[in-house]
């Protein structure tokens, strides 16, 4: 790729957003106000059809920003609403920010200096969460365990580094383009599927702790348990399209529900407690890192446990539930063919 010059490269800041009333404004007003020179920027929010006040409130900002777009996305998800962004900019430059996602004023600046200098396709920082409520700290503290999300290293890692995946991105479009830019057709993971894509294609991507930002967690177990599962269920397709991706983070979820399921049905046939012990190991890990993680923060003692399960059982069984349907899914297209 040719060098990028800070100095004059032009960035456009996407937004995906859908039903993000309670932290849209919150997130706009650290991107309206980043270091990076406004006239080389430009914010667009596409918003998938919400049904909250999301579209009014990015609407009621719109005339006091004259960089600031509004789009609409139909699709409804994340990925179609990214490349609709990626269609209506022409800048050097990709960043997406979410809408549960509070950039540090210099998080533009800071990434598009790293893109010019490292060579890098595509750099970000770590996940840095911030819960609010007893649910809401429970889960921040959960995302930064290996416990909690395994060997993902955006979630914990403190130095630069390559990786597999950065939270969020910051892209040269080059890079993008030449892979095809986001999958349209994935409703969760495309941000680790289009980095394993570029990758692929030999394009690097670092890491940086200096790339602030904070992510602000579900706050509910409700909201918690529909976003892992989610998560799981479209994961389900990347392992299936890039079997090549997966690695043992990904299948311990999954692998555990099914001991569980196969422990409770045990007992509930042999009425044995001795058919639980299986579930051991799980529990016994789940306690530690309970107890050490209380030392330090003692009112996670009752929600830290629930918060760990519900995150493991939600994204595992959506795993189970999405392979199921990708391989009755391509069974029935291939019998479908051979007619």
């Amino acid at each position: 790729m040719p060098a990028l010059d800070p100095d004059k490269a032009t960035v456009a800041v996407l937004i995906p957003v859908r039903n993000e009333a309670e932290t849209i404004a919150e997130t706009l007003g650290s991107v309206l106000a980043q270091t990076f020179p406004r006239k080389r920027m430009e914010i667009i929010v596409v918003d998938g059809l919400s049904d909250d006040s999301t579209a009014e409130i990015v609407q009621s900002i719109l005339p006091l920003h004259p960089h600031l777009r509004l789009l609409s996305n139909p699709d409804r998800i994340a990925s179609a609403g990214l490349n609709l962004g990626i269609q209506a900019s022409r800048a050097d430059v990709l960043v997406r920010i979410d809408g549960h996602c509070l950039p540090a004023f210099d998080y533009v600046e800071r990434a598009v200096a790293l893109l010019s200098t490292s060579g890098a396709a595509a750099v970000g920082g770590p996940m840095r969460p911030e819960g609010y409520g007893p649910i809401g700290k429970a889960v921040a503290e959960a995302l930064t365990s290996r416990f909690g999300i395994g060997d993902s290293r955006f979630h914990y890692l403190n130095r630069p580094d390559w990786v597999e995946t950065v939270y969020l991105g910051v892209f040269r479009r080059e890079a993008v383009e030449t892979v095809g830019g986001y999958d349209p057709q994935l409703a969760a993971n495309e941000d680790f599927e289009l980095n394993h894509r570029l990758r692929e294609a030999g394009y690097g991507i670092l890491l940086s702790p200096a790339i602030a930002s904070t992510y602000r967690p579900r706050e509910t177990l409700g909201r918690l348990w529909h976003q892992y599962r989610h998560y799981g269920r479209w994961k389900a397709r990347v392992m299936v399209s890039h079997p090549d991706s997966i690695r043992p983070r990904h299948l311990v979820p999954p692998l555990f529900v099914l001991t569980a399921l196969a422990s409770l049905l045990g007992v509930a046939k042999t009425r044995r407690p001795a058919a639980l012990i299986p579930l051991l190991p799980y529990l016994m890990a789940l306690f530690s890192v309970v107890a050490l993680r209380a030392i330090r923060k003692p009112s996670l003692i009752p929600t830290l446990p629930v918060v760990f399960v519900t995150m493991h059982v939600g994204w595992g069984s959506g795993v189970l539930h999405g392979l199921a349907h990708e391989i009755t899914s391509r069974r029935d297209a291939a019998a479908g063919r051979q007619e």
